[in-house]
């Protein structure tokens, strides 16, 4: 077999490379590297694949093959950062992207049409308003060999292919295709898929920069008997209209017109709009994506497709309001269950956001009701999950987000199922599951990361962040944290970034640093002020409230968790509102100038633990009875604190949840070490196990080795809490660790 691609030859039977002067050097682990990437094409192949075809692992690293790679692309003069034929898939492995011609020695006959790799034709076309776009699609039409039954249609498989071309759009043209065949009731449906599979449709669709260069639109179906091909110019509405009809003989769709459905635009420069709006959403450019698609409605305000995916893009960008707004327009002129499906989604989510649960529930169940397929089912359903969740109610929510799973066939529904994956993820770290919730979460990283969507893979490495620090990896939780903060900034994601901002701020208190915890805090608060995002809000200011009762200023603190509470109310979040009482119930007992009645803060914590019981809220149950211990023994009670102590640590154990669990042991320490030293050590060292925060754990390891007369060892912990705890670091505790060193036997 011989390819030809570009000035270069490569006879694979003799591996030899040849440009127009002869022979090309290239040594011959990296010619065959190159013939595999080649034959491999559209595929991305993986390093540890390169390894086994080629060196099949003998005495060679996994760094070796960049080296090749960089060799490759010395001699062929292709450039890693622009690449026209070798394109590196970060974390996947490596991808051919150049046209390949394929010649065969010896055959007599009459040489087929010059193809890429494996008999790819193209379609070369043009846009209107001076634009033009380049379409190479493959029609490989190979029948299964069973025939699929009506009851269950065998899609059509659609994979775009992948290039770092910014003019590329074949991934939003792919899902276009898709959603105008599922809105014209196809019988069999189009799919997206990464993988190679029979009978697919590989797709490669570039908006041309340069107004004055125009392409013919080729079409060719290797599958026919003629192999005949036809070529005219076409606009983008053509195309849209002549790739749809190529289709439909294989979809047998309903009679039902893509125009009246709001599906497709006569007005081939909306159209192009449409496409570059949904390729920059894509890609996570949210804002420009809202700009493009506001652009496309002027041109065309019938468009109610565009429409609709300007709604989506104005939900992730936090305005809700205008989300409602044009979601109404659509479900004003549509009443099938195919749009009514998709309207009640999106504005349940938004209802969502605003916190209107009563009025999100409806619509979503609405949009639940309105699917026609398992993953739009498995859609709405997960949506209602994640109602639950932040309602409160985790068993509800595991419930519908494990029926959700059950609907979606992850094969066709990459996205679908990695958000189901994600959401179940999050309703296990809630339940302190946080084993059961790794699995999930993993599935959920590597579905995102193949579809190559930013935002919801932003998602999953923060709450991967949120894993690493309950396991006590709080410097690689840190890093993830701020690796997440900068994808979303980079994407400008609003309230992702308020997201993660606030995030930080949670992490950084830990660590000690008040100062730049509370300005991160701020940060997020002012972003999700802007936005007028009220969960975002209540979370910033409940942060808020934690610094500054750490920073020991109290009335700041019982001003901003006021603050939480009145918008947790404005929301119905009932287990946030119990959460933030308690924070301020928290600040009025720490608070050392406040005049405490006894009495109210009694009836307080009786009515919060109550009411955390009955709604089944297990952490916020655990941590009432930790406050209560706290109070109780400020009160000299602590016989009746130890009791309250060790119920919330069998709890914890109970709910398996990390941080509640060493929050209860080392409540239990701090009170024994005076009385039991050998029982404290023990507290710790179980403690020890579930890698708590430096603060206060190395310090009251410091005080159950001196009280235990180890002043060495006491010394040692006492200095290195005092070095990696920051500002968590008193004035007495430094009295307390001089007067350690002052003693004869330190």
């Amino acid at each position: 077999m011989i390819y030809r691609f570009g000035e270069f030859r490569l006879d694979a039977a003799r591996e030899i490379l040849s440009d127009a002067g002869g022979p090309v050097a290239l040594r011959d682990h990296a010619l065959r590297v190159l013939k595999l990437l080649i034959e491999r094409a559209p595929d991305v192949v993986s390093k540890d694949e390169i390894l086994t075809q080629v060196w099949g692992h003998d005495a060679l690293s996994e760094s070796s093959v960049p080296q090749v790679i960089k060799d490759i692309r010395q001699v062929l003069r292709d450039s890693a950062k622009s690449p026209e034929l070798i394109v590196t898939r970060y974390g996947r492995g490596y991808q051919f992207i150049g046209y390949v011609d394929v010649e065969v020695p010896g055959d007599v006959a009459a040489p087929p049409p010059s193809t890429s790799v494996g008999t790819r034709s193209r379609w070369l076309l043009s846009v209107g308003a001076g634009v033009s776009l380049l379409l190479a699609t493959i029609w490989l039409w190979r029948q299964p060999v069973v025939a699929p039954t009506p009851a269950d249609p065998e899609p059509i498989w659609v994979m775009p292919i992948e290039t770092d071309d910014p003019a590329a759009v074949s991934n939003a043209f792919a899902e276009y295709l898709r959603f105008v065949a599922d809105g014209v009731g196809a019988g069999r449906p189009i799919e997206l898929t990464r993988t190679s599979r029979q009978g697919q449709i590989d797709l490669d669709l570039r908006l041309d920069q340069d107004p004055q260069q125009r392409y013919q639109l080729q079409m060719a179906d290797h599958a026919s008997a003629s192999g005949r091909s036809e070529s005219r110019y076409a606009s983008s509405a053509d195309l849209v209209r002549s790739s749809l009809e190529r289709i439909y003989d294989d979809l047998d769709p309903q009679q039902t017109a893509p125009a009246e459905l709001g599906l497709i635009s006569d007005d081939a420069f909306a159209t192009e709009l449409l496409l570059r709006g949904l390729s920059a959403q894509l890609a996570g450019e949210n804002q420009r994506a809202i700009t493009l698609l506001e652009a496309c409605l002027a041109e065309d305000s019938n468009f109610d497709y565009a429409r609709y995916v300007l709604a989506l893009a104005l939900r992730r960008n936090g305005d809700y309001q205008r989300t409602l707004a044009e979601l109404s327009v659509l479900q004003s002129r549509h009443q099938s269950a195919f749009w009514l499906n998709r309207i009640h989604n999106a504005r349940g989510v938004a209802l969502w956001r605003l916190g209107r649960y009563g009025e999100a529930e409806a619509s979503l169940k609405l949009a639940y009701g309105n699917a026609h397929s398992g993953r739009n089912r498995a859609t709405a359903g997960t949506n209602l999950a994640l109602l639950a969740r932040d309602q409160g109610d985790l068993a509800l929510a595991e419930t519908r987000i494990n029926e959700a799973i059950a609907e979606v066939d992850a094969q066709r529904y990459p996205a679908v199922a990695a958000s189901a994956q994600n959401t179940l993820a999050s309703i296990l770290l809630r339940r302190g599951r946080l084993e059961q919730a790794i699995a999930p979460l993993q599935q959920a990283q590597e579905l995102f990361y193949a579809s190559g969507d930013q935002n919801a893979y932003a998602s999953v490495l923060s709450r991967h962040a949120d894993v690493l620090a309950r396991l006590g990896q709080y410097d690689q939780a840190e890093q993830q944290l701020r690796q997440v903060l900068a994808i979303r900034q980079q994407i400008q994601d609003r309230m992702g970034t308020a997201a993660s901002l606030i995030d930080l701020a949670e992490l950084v208190l830990l660590r000690g640093d008040f100062g730049q915890a509370r300005e991160l805090a701020l940060n997020g608060l002012q972003i999700a002020a802007d936005k007028a995002e009220s969960h975002q809000l209540g979370r910033a200011q409940r942060v808020l409230a934690e610094i500054a009762m750490a920073d020991q200023r109290y009335a700041e603190a019982l001003a901003h968790a006021g603050e939480a509470i009145r918008l947790a109310r404005s929301r119905d979040e009932p287990a946030q509102q119990r959460a933030t009482a308690l924070l301020a119930l928290e600040i009025r007992i720490a608070d050392p100038q406040a005049a405490a009645d006894a009495a109210q803060i009694d009836a307080q914590l009786e009515a919060l633990l109550s009411a955390a019981q009955s709604e089944g809220d297990e952490p916020r149950v655990i941590s009432a009875l930790l406050l209560r211990g706290r109070w109780l023994l400020q009160q000299g009670d602590t016989t009746a604190a130890r009791l309250s102590y060790q119920l919330a640590r069998e709890q914890a154990q109970q709910l398996t949840h990390e941080t509640l669990r060493w929050r209860s042991l080392l409540a239990l320490a701090a009170l024994e070490i005076g009385a039991d030293p050998a029982a404290a050590t023990a507290l710790l060292d179980e403690a020890a196990q579930l890698k708590p925060p430096g603060h206060p754990f190395l310090l009251l390891q410091a005080k159950a080795k001196a009280a235990a007369g180890d002043h060495t060892a006491a010394l040692a912990l006492g200095f290195r809490a005092r070095e990696e705890t920051g500002d968590w670091w008193r004035d007495s505790d430094d009295a307390w660790l001089s007067q350690l060193a002052s003693r004869p036997e330190s």
